[in-house]
């Protein structure tokens, strides 16, 4: 395990390169340093908030190819040529599930996209999703932990 800095926080993660276990989805705590983290509303989940992220696809390169791609396809932040930011977290609580920290900045937000509420930061929503917002830190833990 390895401690890191990301968005002004100091985090546990696995560190870049290491092992990952069998997945079949992947995650992407996405976190602008300024509003917290991105969550979205899915219509087929009885409406709660969700991370980005989802299941694998057989051409997938890995779970950070997994990760970006579903970061890309649900929210139109595309990090797939830049797969170094997404930062492996350790997590024991979902087997099966690789998650990832994106530190999100201002040129990562969406310029044909919606605006998140109260701020500049834009993404474009997929259509299973019908509702984005920002998630303070202490939120998140509350309701990951």
């Amino acid at each position: 395990k390895v401690w890191f800095v990301a968005c002004g926080r100091l985090l546990m993660g696995a560190g870049h390169g290491a092992p990952q276990q069998e997945f079949d989805r992947a995650f992407v705590f996405a976190e602008h340093p300024d509003h917290g983290f991105v969550v979205l509303r899915t219509s087929n989940k009885g409406g709660r908030g969700n991370f980005p992220g989802g299941r694998a696809d057989a051409d997938d390169a890995g779970p950070v190819a997994t990760a970006a791609r579903e970061l890309w396809e649900e929210t139109g932040v595309d990090v797939r040529q830049t797969l170094e930011r997404l930062v492996p977290v350790v997590s024991d609580r979902h087997e099966g599930r690789a998650t990832f920290h994106l530190c999100l900045r201002a040129q990562d937000s969406v310029p044909d996209g919606t605006l998140i509420s109260g701020t500049q930061f834009r993404i474009r929503l997929s259509p299973e999703h019908t509702e984005a917002w920002f998630e303070s830190g202490g939120r998140v833990a509350a309701a990951t932990g």
